[in-house]
């Protein structure tokens, strides 16, 4: 029986592994940007380029050329003890330097402001649960069909479902399939994506990601209802109640909110931490030899000198293994987030799994 420690972060988020044997360890940040790879002797690269960005055009609501809008949608998010929880989103939407984002759900209420060089942030929790981490990547179409820089697009096929035909298109981290992205081809939207399980370690967090019932809106067509699955389970929806044009540009809500804090941003020339310097986790003698296994996932910011603070647990399946993890990426260091080569400030989500191999 081997017995393994991994290091990563949930599928939607920052990405970062190492295995126990103690062999290859990689980083990788996901880059906010459209550039496609192709591997040697794939046949029809420009079908797959149209194939994504044909989607973002369609569905991305908050591109710049974009119609000022105002979105309003529901949150609900399903607990391990299938209690659910519910919430609301707003988002008031000028450009890409001038909007507003609300975010009520359960006990937590974020707003942000946006402007040329950043946000400005005000919550009332000092962390983000794994849900908004969700939320705020699924509706974030660019994101969601960027490749990090050694990823390629692989096999694609084509399914007809409930009489709706797909292309489906793989996408390879090395020579193995780690996501599967499927296109209507009729609308040309991003109806799905299927995040697979990479060998020698856990099921994701989230494994499928629906889009679905398109509602036209100026040019673009959006998807009114988004599901985040575990397994089978709807663990996380977003549900659009209403679009429309907006009342006002100038509106006072575009105004910073009292005692928020700023945090520094440049769009999509933003470059993310990179982990640089990090220990494995020690397996607890106790949780290996009675198979607990699982993934431990914390908030953390990444200071401009690369340290971590703010880190909280916002999932754990066994307070052994949290402790674990707790005292491994406390000894974490980063390459911190930058803006035109000047540090910032960057908050986010990484996970800690522990894994046995029989």
């Amino acid at each position: 029986m081997a017995v393994l420690a991994m290091m990563g972060a949930a599928c939607l988020s920052q990405s970062v592994s190492a295995g126990e044997s103690f062999g290859e360890q990689r980083a990788a940040t996901r880059l906010l940007r459209l550039k496609l790879n192709f591997p040697p002797g794939t046949e029809n690269p420009k079908d797959a380029t149209d194939l994504l960005s044909r989607a973002l055009q369609q569905e991305n609501l908050f591109a710049t050329e974009s119609p000022s809008l105002s979105i309003h949608a529901r949150l609900e998010s399903a607990s391990e003890g299938s209690k659910v929880a519910t919430g609301d989103y707003t988002k008031l939407w000028v450009s890409p330097v001038r909007w507003r984002e609300e975010i009520s759900f359960a006990n937590f209420h974020r707003t942000r402001v946006g402007q040329a060089d950043g946000y400005w942030q005000k919550r009332d929790l000092d962390y983000q649960p794994e849900a908004i981490f969700q939320i705020d990547q699924v509706l974030n179409l660019k994101s969601v069909l960027a490749l990090t820089a050694n990823e390629t697009v692989g096999e694609t096929s084509t399914k007809n479902e409930g009489g709706t035909v797909l292309t489906c298109m793989d996408v390879n981290r090395g020579e193995k399939p780690v996501r599967k992205l499927c296109f209507d081809q009729a609308q040309g939207v991003l109806v799905s994506v299927a995040y697979l399980t990479l060998p020698h370690s856990l099921a994701p967090e989230v494994n499928r990601v629906e889009y679905s019932e398109f509602t036209p809106w100026k040019e673009k067509l959006f998807p009114n209802r988004i599901r985040v699955l575990r397994g089978k389970k709807v663990v996380t929806e977003v549900t659009a109640l209403k679009l429309a044009d907006l009342a006002s540009v100038d509106s006072p809500s575009f105004d910073p909110p009292k005692n928020a804090d700023f945090w520094p941003r440049c769009g999509d020339e933003l470059q993310k931490a990179k982990l640089v310097s990090h220990v494995s986790p020690e397996y607890p003698h106790a949780a290996r030899v009675n198979h607990v296994r699982g993934r431990v996932i914390f908030f953390a910011v990444v200071e401009v000198d690369g340290s971590l603070s703010r880190i909280t647990v916002i999932n754990s399946p066994a307070g052994e293994l949290e402790n674990a993890a707790l005292q491994a990426i406390r000894q974490w260091r980063y390459t911190p987030a930058s803006c035109a080569g000047a540090p910032v400030r960057f908050e986010t989500s990484i996970s800690v799994e522990f894994w046995l191999d029989l």
